[in-house]
């Protein structure tokens, strides 16, 4: 008990990755009318936590820093929390992870601890490039996939299962990517002074450390997808975007944040570039919500039924740029009280 309140405020920011990040999933499968939210939020719930464990670890090793103590990840776990709570609460989709990075900053300040100015520069890049990478990628796989049904000459009854079923799939690749990117970030912050040792069960199954943590925090996640998720899907599927026109933008939304996480979280995806003579994609995480409106944003440019609104987007980027903020300030005031 004593270990699990230890790193409450980590599990506590991963249930906020379930009732805010996978918005960017969640809204447009339900904004399409092609899903309902309980299937969608299950298969979503599974596949997140399946990712955490078995596809999150080179992401723990990067969020994790040794120089933090155990009541200092608790301190910028919490601050980071309650941020993204507060934005839930206003409706506004924001990043889990970019938070905690604020809450971070506000960890290395307080406590004079120089961060890595390579890492953060390297962070920042990313996350100013994924939502063009998404653009680029969701405008690419709908030429192909507009290619794909052309060629099969589909009637629309067997398109409209077609697209419900790659629709159904790539909420289930998105989410598994999700939690393997995002959720580790959560928990790694922990790991220096994780309460937790490594484990064998049934004599012959070992659980390290790491892994019982990233299991705690894709619980977490999961049941932050139950609690608050529906609040936020039904938010982003029919407020900010119009999927109900485009179910088949839908689908290539959803899609591009799975290939985008996949992108920037798979030592497979790492060795492939190498293997090619090409610089490896840093492991980081990175926010779906900037991810799905960069595919939006391509996707409108084809004028194929998708509604983007510049309004919105503003009115998100300010909401990006206030949440991180928050949690800064939150970090910096407790460390300095404390």
């Amino acid at each position: 008990m004593k270990a699990l309140f230890s790193i409450s405020s980590g599990l506590y920011a991963g249930w906020a990755i379930g009732a805010n990040d996978t918005s960017g999933i969640l809204g447009p499968a339900i904004g399409s009318k092609m899903l309902t939210f309980r299937p969608v939020a299950i298969i979503c719930a599974f596949f997140m936590m399946a990712g955490a464990m078995f596809g999150g670890t080179g992401v723990t090793q990067v969020a994790s820093s040794p120089a933090l103590t155990a009541g200092d990840a608790f301190v910028v776990a919490l601050s980071a929390a309650l941020g993204v709570t507060l934005m839930t609460l206003l409706r506004c989709p924001v990043s889990t992870v970019q938070a905690l990075t604020g809450a971070v900053i506000g960890w290395s300040i307080a406590s004079e601890t120089a961060l890595n100015a390579g890492n953060l520069t390297t962070l920042s890049l990313v996350w100013v490039v994924s939502p063009f990478l998404s653009a680029f990628l969701a405008v690419c796989l709908y030429k192909l996939v507009a290619a794909l049904i052309k060629a099969l000459h589909v009637n629309i009854f067997k398109l409209d299962r077609m697209i419900r079923t790659g629709l159904f799939l790539a909420c289930a690749f998105a989410s598994y990517q999700l939690g393997a990117n995002n959720i580790p970030a959560t928990v790694g912050i922990f790991l220096p002074a994780s309460p937790f040792v490594d484990l064998t069960l049934f004599g012959n199954i070992s659980v390290s450390a790491e892994h019982q943590l990233l299991f705690l925090g894709g619980t977490a996640a999961a049941f932050g997808v139950f609690t608050w998720g529906r609040r936020m899907a039904e938010a982003t599927g029919n407020g900010d975007f119009r999927f109900s026109s485009s179910p088949l933008m839908a689908m290539i939304a959803v899609l591009t944040q799975g290939l985008v996480f996949y992108l920037f979280t798979s030592q497979a995806s790492g060795a492939f570039f190498t293997g090619h003579g090409l610089p490896a994609l840093p492991m980081v995480p990175l926010s779906g919500y900037q991810c799905l409106v960069g595919a939006m944003m391509g996707l409108s440019f084809l004028n194929k039924g998708v509604t983007f609104s510049w309004r919105s987007a503003g009115f998100l980027t300010a909401s990006w740029i206030a949440t991180p903020a928050l949690a800064f300030f939150g970090s910096y005031a407790a460390l300095t009280v404390l």
